[in-house]
């Protein structure tokens, strides 16, 4: 005989309600923590928005639970609202965690 490994303690919905409650349990189980910034890392950052110059660039933010990146121009720096709008989405100052080339 073989043996089942680990699929014998993998949650079954044996009900039809049971699904969309172990998904959404699931999907909050895969949030993370904000991570904090270094006052270096901040600065780097400031930096590299200070000398943008209309390159492509890659943006890593945290977004609702979720560490996530982007590779899109800058289209314009918002210092009042303190927001940056790229080509498909806004990001707050606050939500940034690095910029690269």
């Amino acid at each position: 005989m073989s043996e089942r490994g680990m699929k014998k303690w993998a949650p079954y919905a044996s009900l039809i309600e049971q699904k969309g409650t172990l998904k959404a349990m699931r999907y909050e189980r895969s949030k993370v923590k904000k991570p904090h910034i270094s006052n270096d890392q901040a600065l780097l950052i400031e930096r590299r928005l200070l000398d943008y110059q209309g390159e492509v660039l890659t943006i890593t933010f945290f977004d609702a639970g979720f560490i996530d990146s982007c590779r899109q121009k800058i289209l314009s720096i918002d210092p009042l609202n303190q927001v940056i709008k790229c080509e498909s989405l806004i990001i707050s100052y606050k939500n940034i965690l690095a910029i690269d080339d």
